[in-house]
């Protein structure tokens, strides 16, 4: 049910547990990437966004390899969903720091504003070194470039610690 404060999309947070990896040699056969993933919740307002949020661990508590996911629902978060075989992603690698955790809720709030109508989700992934934060694009058509640039200034105030920036688009067999 709705709250007072609708979002325009409903999303999905996903959740990738490090302890939910297993190995070729454990299993002896391929490991598909959705034995790896588990769907937690689907949100479609803003209190119960908030209702979500407030019980989660933040993004400095996760465990190493660990990762989440806000996607909109129905949108798997791989490349090999057909919702983001046409995309791109944005990768900023973010040093941790004490301001993660609010530049972490203030893209997420960025995003399920719908604010911008060309993304499909947001990750992010707590690595050795760094936090690696994933905007996936739904299109790379000739505006995603003009999309790209005001993702790029926006969430560059929000996450004041980005280092690097690539762009990788992504490919399927």
């Amino acid at each position: 049910m709705p709250g007072k404060y609708p979002l325009r999309e409903s999303w999905t947070l996903w959740y990738d547990s490090a302890g939910f990896h297993k190995t070729y040699a454990e299993t002896r056969h391929p490991i598909e990437w959705k034995q790896n993933i588990k769907e937690v919740y689907t949100f479609d307002s803003l209190e119960n966004f908030y209702r979500l949020y407030n019980n989660i661990e933040e993004p400095m508590g996760i465990w190493y390899k660990s990762s989440y996911h806000i996607f909109l629902k129905g949108v798997a978060p791989h490349c090999l969903d057909l919702n983001n075989q046409d995309g791109i992603t944005i990768h900023y690698l973010i040093e941790p720091s004490a301001d993660l955790d609010e530049a972490w809720l203030q893209t997420i709030l960025t995003i399920i504003s719908g604010k911008y109508d060309n993304i499909n989700g947001i990750s992010i992934q707590k690595c050795k070194n760094y936090y690696e934060l994933i905007i996936w694009m739904r299109t790379r058509d000739d505006s995603y470039m003009s999309d790209f640039k005001k993702i790029y200034d926006d969430f560059k105030l929000n996450i004041k610690y980005i280092y690097t920036l690539t762009l990788e688009e992504k490919f399927t067999e």
